[in-house]
């Protein structure tokens, strides 16, 4: 899961640089956003593992639940 979350930021950071958008402001906004959607996604799996009954059903609904939380 978290060598996709870097993949996918790899591949907006390039298409940014590929597209000449490349203004630090909407670099920094960019790599923030991919950092908070790893963050979210790694905090979730611990907590599932740790605290809550290993399945990858705990561990949607706990995603779920923390995401929008995330977007705010």
């Amino acid at each position: 899961m978290q060598q996709r979350s870097i993949f996918i930021a790899n591949t907006v950071y390039l298409s940014f640089l590929l597209y000449g958008i490349n203004r630090p402001q909407f670099i920094i906004c960019e790599i923030s956003i991919m950092i908070v959607c790893i963050m979210c996604s790694t905090m979730s799996l611990i907590i599932t593992l740790l605290y809550k009954q290993p399945s990858f059903n705990t561990y949607i609904h706990t995603f779920g639940c923390n995401m929008p939380m995330v977007l705010i």
